[in-house]
């Protein structure tokens, strides 16, 4: 059990929970798709895109969360 202690412990600090905003959701996206479109690799691809949907997903969630009339919330991306 110690040595559990000691790799959490080592990782310390190296995640942050913070909640993306959708601007950071939106450029983690565009990323996705880009390195998408350049790798070769059919494994790495379906990898990128399944956690392509993930970012999509929360992007979708972070923008219908905001108090704001629907045609505006994508001005935020902008």
């Amino acid at each position: 059990m110690d040595n559990v202690a000691t790799l959490v412990n080592s990782f310390d600090g190296l995640y942050d929970a913070t909640p993306l905003t959708a601007v950071e959701l939106c450029e983690q996206c565009r990323a996705l798709v880009f390195a998408m479109t350049e790798l070769a690799n059919p494994i790495a691809k379906e990898l990128l895109n399944s956690i392509l949907w993930e970012r999509i997903d929360q992007l979708y969630q972070t923008l219908t969360a905001l108090d704001v009339d629907p045609q505006a919330r994508f001005s935020v991306l902008m």
